[in-house]
């Protein structure tokens, strides 16, 4: 009898003994799962810190301003270390430009505009400052029209108008083949007469804001690059690149007015 008691005592404490190795390692199974669902909430609070510092850190969108140049040339200039102009390179009259929009300190209400001087030279001149082929110039500002594009007049005589309404117009004209800048139009109240607001340069007067019948401008960008290359291949002497030039016009697509005037220049190359 003692001896069954003593065998049941035995078992008794590895039951015991059992019972509580698995109280211990289950508690401890919870206690490393706790450590990791820890752990994998801190890593998760880390990772969405960074991403929002990250992103708290992008700059914010530049909502440029379009502009377009009205004269014949101008030059796009950088600022070298010693806060100067240095000059890069010369666009072409209907070059559309994004201007950088005002800051605190502009001369201008619309654009970012400074006073800065060339290289060599004293006098210092308000520039602006354009984003050109994805990189930063400044081009003098009194050569630019701001919130513009480019179009072109594709009718032959085309009156301007001081403004909009067809009592408006004046004596001047504006010519076939003119690259102007286009600001917006307007309709007459009455006639429902359709206006475009356009600014361009010649060499005998600068025309800024005034009117002509939207009919007589073309919508279509392609034919304001057409244009651009042909007064390149007006003043290119070289035979190749004049080729080159013409053949680059068979790439955009034209307006039948401009194809008119790419014709004409084609066959004059051919007599020549």
């Amino acid at each position: 009898m003692k001896k069954n008691v003593k065998i049941l005592s035995i078992f008794a404490v590895f039951a015991l003994a059992f019972v509580f190795a698995a109280c211990t390692a289950k508690n401890s199974q919870n206690q490393t799962t706790e450590t990791v669902e820890s752990s994998a909430g801190k890593t998760s609070e880390v990772v969405e810190s960074s991403i929002l510092k990250s992103e708290s850190q992008k700059e914010a969108p530049v909502n440029f301003v379009d502009c377009v140049l009205i004269y014949d040339e101008a030059s796009l200039w950088y600022v070298n270390a010693s806060g100067e102009l240095d000059w890069y390179t010369t666009i072409s009259n209907g070059a559309a430009l994004k201007a950088y929009p005002a800051s605190s300190t502009s001369l201008s209400d619309t654009v970012e505009s400074q006073k800065l001087t060339r290289s060599g030279k004293k006098e210092a001149l308000e520039y602006t400052k354009v984003r050109f082929n994805e990189n930063d110039y400044w081009i003098q500002s009194v050569l630019l029209v701001n919130n513009a594009l480019p179009r072109l007049v594709t009718k032959e005589n085309v009156i301007i108008y001081s403004l909009a309404d067809i009592t408006g117009a004046t004596s001047d004209m504006v010519d076939s083949g003119t690259i102007v800048s286009f600001s917006g139009e307007e309709e007459d109240s009455e006639l429902g007469v359709k206006f475009s607001k356009i600014s361009y340069h010649t060499e005998k007067r600068n025309f800024r804001n005034v009117y002509v019948k939207s009919e007589n401008l073309s919508q279509q960008s392609d034919d304001v690059i057409a244009k651009r290359i042909l007064t390149k291949i007006a003043s290119t002497e070289n035979e190749v690149i004049k080729q080159e030039l013409l053949e680059n016009t068979e790439l955009l697509t034209l307006s039948p007015e401009v194809t008119a005037m790419v014709n004409i220049v084609r066959d004059e190359m051919i007599a020549e």
